[in-house]
């Protein structure tokens, strides 16, 4: 439904309230007549937009189409060219120079094709300075020959089709901008009047019950409260997914975390396990013993300490696997 349709439903209801109970009130000059007329007034300017909505369009494709055969044409003349002139031509550097304009958009379209009829008609005088004199290379679309002025005529048939685009774009702006301020002067004095009518009846009276079922904004109470209700759930839902986003990321973190932990002191050798330092700060003990962890057999990771670390800084003796000795070393 349209900002309009919901002026005039709205406007119909206060007409008829307004003719029924109060004809004689008016709100400065205009009566129920005057709304009368602005809600029949509302479908000639519909009719007015849609059909300068529909001449724009028309226009735009028109000139779309044009624009594509433009490119087209420049696409083809380039090849064109590029196969009659030779590197060392002096028109090259020309003509590579319009090639680095890419014809993606309608002004470097227009840009690449002007750039290439100087190199076209140049190349056309030294096929006409020959002996015997060569004729001019046309250009074949769509079944028919193209010569440069043929050309020049479709740039110019373009550009009288753009000013027409701008001023079918000029009238359907003007057609819009009628269609609001009829609009808003309907919706203006469906309020005013709603409003001097909501202070003027007396409370109980045919008027009063008559304003009380009239609707007043674009939506029903029901439909209100049911998208404040889904709006609701929906920032709702939204919050409960970003906290367990959250909760799960902390939880990632903390793993990783007990991971490098587990894993901060390895010895180099596969069939010995990594040691790490995990003193028992709780239990006030000194020298506890330490917890071994899985270590990968291509662990290359220097000895760190096997055992433990006294608290006055001493290192235990090594630690004897076999008949290999590894060497402590304090961390830190």
């Amino acid at each position: 439904m349209e900002f309009w349709e919901i002026t005039s439903k709205r406007a119909q209801q206060t007409l008829a309230v307004w003719s029924r109970h109060a004809p004689g009130m008016r709100i400065g000059k205009q009566g129920p007549v005057e709304l009368r007329q602005m809600i029949a007034g509302f479908r000639p300017q519909v009719q007015a937009r849609a059909a300068a909505n529909s001449a724009y369009w028309e226009a735009f494709y028109q000139g779309q189409a044009a624009l594509r055969e433009l490119k087209q044409l420049a696409l083809k003349l380039t090849r064109l060219l590029q196969g009659h002139l030779d590197e060392g031509a002096p028109l090259m550097p020309s003509l590579h120079a319009a090639c680095r304009v890419a014809p993606r958009t309608e002004a470097t379209i227009l840009q690449r094709l002007r750039a290439l009829l100087p190199v076209w008609a140049g190349l056309n005088a030294t096929r006409a300075a020959f002996s015997p004199p060569e004729p001019p290379v046309p250009v074949i679309r769509q079944g028919r020959g193209l010569d440069v002025a043929a050309v020049h005529g479709l740039l110019a048939a373009y550009a009288r089709q753009a000013e027409v685009i701008q001023e079918k774009a000029a009238l359907l702006r003007q057609a819009r901008a009628a269609l609001r301020i009829h609009d808003r002067a309907a919706d203006r004095l469906n309020k005013r009047w709603y409003r001097s009518a909501k202070a003027s009846a007396r409370e109980g009276s045919a008027l009063a019950d008559a304003l009380h079922g009239m609707t007043t904004t674009t939506t029903a109470p029901a439909e209100r409260s049911r998208c404040s209700r889904q709006r609701r759930g929906t920032g709702a839902k939204r919050r409960s997914t970003a906290r367990s986003a959250a909760r799960r990321v902390s939880e990632a973190n903390q793993c990783e975390r007990q991971a490098l932990a587990r894993h901060r002191c390895r010895v180099p050798e596969g069939d010995l396990r990594p040691q790490i330092v995990l003193p028992a700060l709780d239990s006030g003990v000194v020298g506890a013993g330490l917890r071994r962890a899985p270590l990968p057999p291509h662990s290359t990771t220097l000895p760190r300490l096997p055992s433990a670390i006294d608290v006055r800084g001493s290192v235990v003796e090594p630690e004897r696997s076999g008949d290999r000795q590894h060497e402590v070393l304090p961390e830190g």
